[in-house]
């Protein structure tokens, strides 16, 4: 994607545990792409929520803001997560945490929002990030 900036919203925080200011503050990069004399979309690869961003000052000065979750099978994002390192803590209670979550997710119940999904349970790594590539170049950048 060469005319997008693509990141993974976890490398801003710092251990403090605020992550509300570290997706608001990913808002303030994401409108310094867009205000530069070529401009550039920003797409973050995240947990992020809709209502995470609304209440964010800096989102009056977006418009649409575009989500699409990435889903897969319960099982398999059990066995996802048990092949993680040991230090990402993917431990019994977070994984059943994770599969509570997704099962809200599917329910509906998780944002005011409604989400696309995108289910990667059967895609390699490459088919998914080519799904994503279609997903996000949909939605051409307005200045």
């Amino acid at each position: 994607m060469p005319d997008w900036e693509v990141f993974e919203t976890d490398i801003l925080y710092d251990g403090s545990g605020d992550w509300r200011m570290v997706k608001c503050n990913w808002l303030r990069i994401a409108l310094s792409l867009a205000l530069r004399p070529h401009p550039r979309s920003t797409l973050l690869c995240g947990t992020i929520h809709p209502q995470d961003l609304e209440s964010c000052p800096e989102r009056n000065l977006f418009g649409e803001i575009q989500y699409l979750a990435l889903v897969c099978e319960e099982e398999t994002m059990a066995r996802r997560l048990r092949e993680r390192p040991i230090w990402r803590g993917c431990d019994e209670e977070f994984i059943q945490r994770q599969t509570e979550y997704l099962r809200a997710l599917n329910a509906g119940t998780t944002s005011p929002i409604p989400i696309p999904f995108l289910d990667t349970t059967h895609a390699s790594f490459t088919e998914t990030a080519e799904q994503i590539r279609e997903w996000a170049t949909r939605f051409p950048l307005t200045e």
